[in-house]
């Protein structure tokens, strides 16, 4: 096997679940962290070169020892253990730099060309699924769109939420132009959610049919967003909470230190689960906000009996293909979206 070097791709693009690495500071990546790279790109040839990924035999990494870290205090801790700490700790995650000036215009490029209305009109567009039609949606406007169903920026993320069987329920995307007005915080599962029987001060049981992280949000953000902007907000940690949002956080969200909004660049994808509360702040930028939404869930739930159909158009990847199957149990009648004759 060639042990060359080649493709070096900048520590910049480490960042999100794994978060920055701290070359600097003795910081070393797990095994953990290059196996989830290299079963999430399907590239069997990862490593480290001068603070950079580099991609060669992953034997080769192996044997390096490049397993673990240690800090400052020279404690010796996994990053990618830290990072699953983290982001099971906030509820999302924001991954900077996934998508490169190129695919950003690409991308607003080809919404340009539908002719959408106004948002005033219509705050979403291109809708597949859900309360939506049985449709593509804006899947059917081109390739680059379908590239995203199993980005390699996302999978590792998605596999650490919801296991190796999942698919694609839902998708949409929001449209914001200066003044408009945000939404309302909310929650899909868990205490807050609209059926959850949870009443205003008391502790919440959770159910033992329910599921309350089995479903995963994936926003593309095509334009910069953040507290200077508007957008997405949300509670953090909120995922975890016993009790119902109290109402006067759901009054006035804006006037509420709890409630951030996450600083979430254009080429930035945010990932976090509807068990999160979260919501749309009032968009204050000049810009206007384009984000694409995907809506994962494991492999055996369905949030409505609509799908989101393959693009007649558009030639899919077997993952691809597998990511809008029916619902269906997990490994015995969904197969993993990892394996080698799949991804």
């Amino acid at each position: 096997m060639n042990d060359t070097l080649k493709k070096p791709t900048p520590r910049s693009k480490l960042r999100g679940i794994y978060g920055f690495l701290p070359f600097g500071t003795g910081c070393r990546p797990t095994r953990c962290f290059f196996r989830t790279l290299q079963q999430a790109t399907g590239n069997d040839q990862v490593q480290l070169n001068e603070g950079c990924l580099t991609w060669a035999p992953i034997h080769t990494m192996l044997a390096a020892g490049l397993y673990s870290y240690s800090d400052r205090e020279g404690n010796i801790m996994s990053e990618f253990e830290m990072e699953q700490y983290l982001f099971d700790l906030r509820g999302y995650v924001v991954i900077e730099n996934a998508l490169n000036p190129q695919e950003i215009s690409t991308l607003n490029a080809l919404i340009d060309e539908q002719a959408l209305p106004s948002p005033e009109e219509s705050l979403r567009f291109g809708k597949a699924a859900g309360n939506a039609p049985e449709c593509p949606g804006f899947l059917e406007w081109g390739k680059p769109f379908c590239d995203l169903l199993d980005h390699d920026r996302i999978m590792p993320v998605l596999r650490f939420r919801l296991g190796d069987c999942f698919r694609l329920d839902r998708l949409y995307g929001i449209l914001m132009s200066e003044g408009m007005p945000r939404g309302l915080l909310h929650a899909d599962y868990g205490a807050t959610a609209p059926h959850s029987g949870s009443r205003p001060g008391e502790f919440y049981h959770l159910n033992d049919g329910s599921n309350p992280n089995g479903f995963m949000v994936v926003a593309w953000n095509l334009t910069d967003t953040g507290p200077e902007h508007g957008g997405f907000c949300c509670i953090p940690g909120s995922h975890k909470s016993n009790f119902k949002l109290p109402q006067k956080i759901a009054d006035a969200p804006e006037q509420e230190p709890c409630v951030v909004i996450p600083g979430a660049p254009a080429g930035s994808v945010t990932l976090f689960t509807e068990a999160l509360t979260h919501g749309t702040a009032a968009w204050e930028a000049m810009h206007s906000r384009r984000t694409l939404l995907y809506k994962y869930c494991v492999s055996q739930m369905a949030w409505s009996s609509r799908r989101v159909r393959a693009p007649a158009e558009v030639e899919l990847t077997p993952r691809q293909r597998l990511l809008l199957a029916e619902p269906a149990d997990p490994i015995r009648y969904f197969p993993s979206l990892f394996e080698e004759k799949i991804s």
